[in-house]
């Protein structure tokens, strides 16, 4: 029975991992392109975006 609920942990660990990459890959990937479209914020501003953000998502993930 623990044997079985181990291989359940492991998929469910598996499956985060295998997401995890494209949706901080993603993530960044818009805060740059936000960054990109509004040029009238100042390049902290946008620093400060991707800090807080970069945060955000590796909290969340």
């Amino acid at each position: 029975m623990a044997n079985l609920r181990n291989k359940e942990k492991e998929e469910i660990v598996r499956e985060v991992l295998g997401i995890q990459p494209i949706l901080i890959g993603s993530f960044f990937t818009l805060l740059i392109l936000s960054c990109l479209l509004f040029r009238h914020f100042s390049l902290l501003t946008c620093l400060w975006a991707i800090l807080t953000g970069g945060g955000l998502a590796y909290g969340i993930l």
